[in-house]
């Protein structure tokens, strides 16, 4: 009887501070900025070098692989984050924001420097702290639900 009791007191939320959010959100915003930034350092300095030396249809994708290492290590460098702040699930976290996110440097290339870096990092900050507030659920089903419905989200929006 006393576990009953124990359960149903028990919230079902895990509790975070306002600063641990602001952290993320903070970290987001840096993740942001680095995927835009590295995606262009990879693309012109490390893929187009090595793949437009034979044929041009090659040369068209240095881009899409810069973009694709630079989320990824930006990826891992945000989830080692996560980890030393002590969110709860920070992998679900980095997975959901990555995969919502994911060619945001694409969609963003005919705008100006400043914009792109600007929408980045916001969407990454934004992104960082909505998915961090959402998995505090405690049913780890009903926030993986969750989560995907609002990755589903994220992609019609700026797929569209």
């Amino acid at each position: 009887m006393s576990t009953n009791t124990a359960e149903e007191s028990r919230p079902q939320f895990m509790p975070m501070l306002n600063s641990d959010l602001a952290k993320v959100i903070l970290l987001g915003a840096i993740v942001g900025i680095a995927v835009w930034g590295l995606s262009g350092l990879f693309a012109s300095y490390v893929f187009e070098p090595i793949l437009c030396q034979g044929e041009a249809t090659r040369c068209a994708v240095g881009p899409q692989y810069g973009m694709i290492t630079a989320t990824v290590l930006s990826a891992i460098v945000a989830l080692l984050g996560l980890v030393r702040f002590r969110i709860f699930r920070p992998m679900l976290v980095v997975l959901a924001a990555t995969l919502s996110l994911w060619g945001l440097t694409e969609l963003t290339q005919p705008l100006a420097w400043y914009w792109a870096a600007l929408a980045s990092t916001t969407l990454y900050a934004l992104a960082y702290g909505v998915f961090v507030w959402v998995v505090r659920v405690r049913a780890f089903w009903l926030a993986l639900i969750l989560v995907i419905a609002l990755i589903m989200a994220v992609r019609a929006v700026l797929t569209s």
